[in-house]
């Protein structure tokens, strides 16, 4: 008798044990996607295969061409800082390349578009998906040049047109003239009217690179345009709201211009939107960076 339970026994155990391990399987797809081949990321040319739903994933995986390429993240790689990509976040990955940009400009970008549909056909109806600060969510041209892991997606879309000839390389070199090792992870500024994301308090600098093709710069920017501050009694849920400055030209002077303030800061700050106070730069360097600058944005 026990001969024939034992065998039974053993079984129900290796049943039990598959179906938590398929269990906890399953509920890996939540965090993580399964790999799909993008047949393309220009939207001209998208198909609806390309579809994509990254919503509340921890990573999304890239294949393009004939290498698996690389896992992108919302905001960090880091395991114990990693966020969950939006919900809702369902459309095309598509690589953006900004009008009259310099060579070391573009990256790959989110298009949010509608899930019933999945038609690359409705591209321009979509809308990127946006970070905390109100810029599109990107993989820049400087972290598949400088970012060992994306190097093979980086090099995949060059060697599809995707990105421009020479573009990664120019990454390098200028990376390596300000002695960056890493790519940047603040803002790099290349032309005037391009968005600066600036938090609303004033315990905060905006820290950000300026750069041409020639050579790069950091820049720290003060607040004073966007002052005063502490004007809402409670912070809105998920952190300060951002502004948006810009570098312009106010006939031959180099300003500071405001584009926009949070819904909930309109008519209460120092400066309306548009408004504009002289920006000196700090330094010959600078001084040259922002001449070179086109009157073009991202």
């Amino acid at each position: 008798m026990l001969r024939v339970l034992s065998p039974l026994k053993h079984h129900i155990q290796n049943e039990l044990g598959w179906i938590i391990r398929r269990e906890f399987s399953t509920s890996q797809t939540l965090l993580y996607e399964k790999p799909r081949i993008l047949s393309s990321l220009w939207p001209d040319k998208l198909t609806k295969n390309d579809y994509r739903t990254i919503s509340l994933l921890k990573r999304a995986v890239i294949n393009y061409g004939k290498v698996r390429c690389a896992d992108l993240y919302w905001q960090s790689s880091e395991r114990r800082n990693v966020v969950r990509f939006p919900a809702k976040t369902s459309g095309f990955f598509y690589y953006h390349l900004p009008t009259n940009a310099p060579l070391f400009a573009g990256g790959l970008r989110f298009r949010i578009c509608p899930s019933e549909y999945k038609d690359p056909k409705l591209f321009h109806d979509g809308s990127d998906l946006l970070k905390p600060n109100g810029l599109p969510w990107e993989v820049s041209n400087w972290a598949f040049a400088l970012h060992q892991k994306l190097q093979p997606l980086g090099e995949a879309m060059v060697r599809t047109n995707v990105i421009r000839p020479g573009a990664l390389e120019l990454c390098n070199t200028l990376a390596s003239r300000a002695s960056l090792q890493q790519h940047p992870s603040n803002p790099v500024v290349y032309s005037f009217k391009q968005p600066i994301p600036m938090k609303m308090r004033s315990d905060t600098q905006v820290h950000i690179w300026i750069a041409n093709e020639e050579k790069m710069t950091r820049l720290v920017l003060d607040t004073d345009i966007i002052e005063p501050f502490n004007v809402l009694s409670n912070e809105p849920k998920g952190g300060a709201a951002h502004a948006h400055i810009c570098f312009d030209l106010e006939g031959d002077e180099l300003v500071l211009r405001l584009l926009s303030v949070p819904p909930e800061y309109v008519g209460k700050t120092k400066h309306n939107v548009g408004d504009a106070i002289p920006y000196k730069p700090p330094s010959p360097n600078a001084s040259d960076i922002l001449k070179s600058f086109l009157p073009t944005s991202a």
